[in-house]
């Protein structure tokens, strides 16, 4: 009966130490793939609520963003507006400072390179904040929670 014992406690220490440790996502696995528009507010105001009813600005169920990241490890974003313009570039983020920014826009949008806070990144969730007033949406800041599509 010891032996039995012996055997199922050193089995339980070997299959522990076996289990798949839990490892927190790197960059590349939170910003990958194509994010669209949960909820847009210019300024303080909700322009855009996925699912309602009616939103002030029904375009913001086109707002996506793509990151992807090459094997040779460049990082391309494809922005599609909320107006249907789509800009191509590559993207940065400092982790230090949580800012992302697009790059090398192409076409170059009126605003240049795009920075924004970011206030929430996690799996499941992406919420921003731009940097610089919008010219777009007269000159508010905006925040954009988005979510993978």
């Amino acid at each position: 009966m010891k032996t039995y014992l012996k055997l199922f406690i050193l089995l339980a220490i070997v299959g522990q130490s076996c289990a798949k440790r839990k490892t927190d996502p790197t960059l590349s696995d939170l910003l990958n793939g194509t994010f669209k528009a949960k909820e847009v507010k210019e300024a303080t105001l909700v322009v855009f609520r996925e699912g309602a009813a009616s939103n002030i600005i029904p375009g913001y169920s086109k707002y996506r963003i793509t990151f992807l990241v090459t094997s040779s490890g460049r990082r391309n974003v494809k922005l599609t507006e909320y107006s249907g313009e789509v800009f191509e570039g590559t993207w940065s983020f400092d982790e230090a400072n949580k800012l992302l920014t697009f790059n090398n826009l192409s076409p170059r949008p009126a605003a240049g390179n795009l920075a924004f806070n970011v206030d929430k990144l996690e799996k499941g969730t992406l919420i921003l904040r731009n940097t610089k007033p919008n010219p777009k949406t007269g000159e508010t800041l905006n925040q954009y929670s988005l979510v993978p599509e």
